[in-house]
């Protein structure tokens, strides 16, 4: 087999020199239609472009019926020049002489394609395996299409359809696999490209697409292996070191997360991202110091990097730094106003600086902002910052609205019970907290969380009481 390749290679090459030779009119002569599709097939072996469209444009005024030398034509100059117009007359005038060639509807499919027109490059290629052209290649065409149009059910419908005929098409089971996570299936997913690795065991790739979905199933000593492999295969594989600190600050484990990102760190030394995440660990680590060293280096590098600014925020947060803290978290917000954390952590700040004003409009936008995980702690922050800023009556007021809102949820029962005792209202604080109680008898511990002075109340102690027994 390789001694017949070298003998074509070794033919091709010396059409090639005859051709150039005429070209420079140092020869004459004379070459057949098989020739010329040597020679063109030679030049685009070995990236000629230019000289493969030269033949093929010699090949039409030699063979002016030839269908072959069209489509050849076609694609160069869609390729070299993006002449899509010229292309797709070239194919037409083809189709004139040899109607029913699949590989003249394959290059429409492919100009169609990449002028954006899926619809039609989609009823080209089926044209094309009506007339026999090659099944399995052109299903795989159109199932990127489908991919690029985001129709991932139609994709992975040609992809099964190519293992079906070939179950170890290594290729469509890549690609069935990638479709797969889109749908959502992802133990499919993994599935397929565990096996996708029994042909390709140094994919980078495709560990790291594992690594992925294993994080997504929160199964992360799964995710860290995947990761692991991936970096093995390819040492250099940046986003695999930087997934892989991820994941170990998911699990906790701070300082496997630093050396995760070190390791990304080594191959990227001026991206900001990474310097950030190692100072978000040493922070979670509690070692200040170290923390505001890198998020200071990430600034340098991107003075725009809102998660920095926050970062350093919250490590002088932690010391009691306020003042320090309040000028960076300030910053952070100025770069990434729609942050609700950002937002919540300037209103703590705020609240521990006893400035009000600043913490009652930080908790608003927080609450305007936050998603619906962190939201109700937004609103239990918001209401308790308009009574510290001795807005009583607006702070029932906005937890009477909540609580239609919430289905009268036993924490803002209780919230409404504290601000009725701060206003006198004894008897209609007795009512709430013992509804409260009757929903969940551990509520009170809300109640004693934002208004601790009433700890000690011994009426308020004797009805929590009756239901805790």
């Amino acid at each position: 087999m390789e001694e017949h390749s070298n003998s074509f290679e070794e033919e091709s090459r010396q059409l090639a020199e005859r051709y150039e030779k005429q070209a420079d009119g140092d020869a004459q002569g004379y070459f057949e239609s098989d020739e010329f599709e040597t020679i063109i097939e030679h030049y685009l072996r070995h990236g000629s472009y230019r000289k493969a469209l030269s033949v093929t444009e010699r090949g039409i005024n030699q063979f002016p019926s030839s269908a072959t030398f069209m489509v050849k034509k076609a694609m160069l100059i869609s390729l070299l020049d993006s002449r899509y117009e010229e292309s797709m007359q070239l194919l037409e005038k083809a189709l004139v002489f040899e109607p029913t060639n699949p590989e003249i509807f394959e290059q429409m499919a492919v100009l169609h394609e990449d002028n954006g027109n899926s619809d039609e490059a989609l009823t080209c290629y089926d044209r094309a395996i009506s007339f026999g052209g090659n099944v399995d290649e052109i299903i795989f065409a159109k199932a990127y299409i489908f991919e690029d149009i985001e129709k991932y059910s139609d994709a992975a419908s040609c992809l099964e359809e190519v293992l079906e005929r070939d179950p170890n098409n290594f290729n469509a089971i890549y690609e069935l696999a990638y479709c797969y996570d889109y749908l959502d299936q992802t133990d499919k997913s993994i599935d397929l490209y565990l096996k996708y690795i029994e042909f390709k065991p140094y994919s980078a790739d495709a560990w790291f697409n594992i690594g992925l979905l294993y994080s997504r199933l929160e199964k992360y000593t799964e995710a860290i292996e995947a990761y692991e492999f991936a970096t093995f295969a390819d040492k250099k594989y940046v986003s695999a070191h930087s997934n892989m600190g991820q994941v170990y600050i998911v699990q906790e484990k701070y300082d496997l997360a630093i050396e995760a990102f070190e390791a990304a760190l080594k191959l990227e030394p001026e991206k900001s991202y990474y310097h950030c995440q190692i100072g978000n660990c040493y922070k979670l680590l509690e070692r200040y110091d170290e923390a505001r060293r890198y998020f200071r280096k990430s600034m340098e590098l991107d003075d725009k990097n809102a998660e920095a600014w926050f970062g350093m925020g919250l490590s002088y947060y932690y010391e009691d730094r306020m003042h320090q803290a309040m000028f960076y978290l300030k910053k952070s917000i100025l770069l990434a106003p729609e942050q609700d954390t950002y937002w919540s952590n300037l209103g703590h700040c705020a609240m521990e600086m006893e400035e009000y004003d600043l913490c009652e409009h930080a908790y608003k936008k927080a609450l305007e902002l936050g998603g619906e995980a962190d939201v109700f702690e937004y609103l239990k922050d918001f209401i308790y910052i308009l009574y510290l800023n001795e807005k009583s009556d607006k702070a029932i007021e906005k937890v009477k609205e909540s609580l239609f809102e919430w289905n009268n949820h036993p924490h803002l029962l209780v919230m409404l019970a504290g601000l009725l005792y701060d206003t006198g209202r004894t008897a209609q604080a007795d009512d709430a907290l013992e509804f409260a109680m009757g929903f969940d008898s551990s509520s009170y511990e809300v109640l004693f969380e934002y208004f601790d002075e009433l700890e000690n109340n011994a009426h308020i102690l004797d009805i929590i009481s009756r239901y805790r027994n």
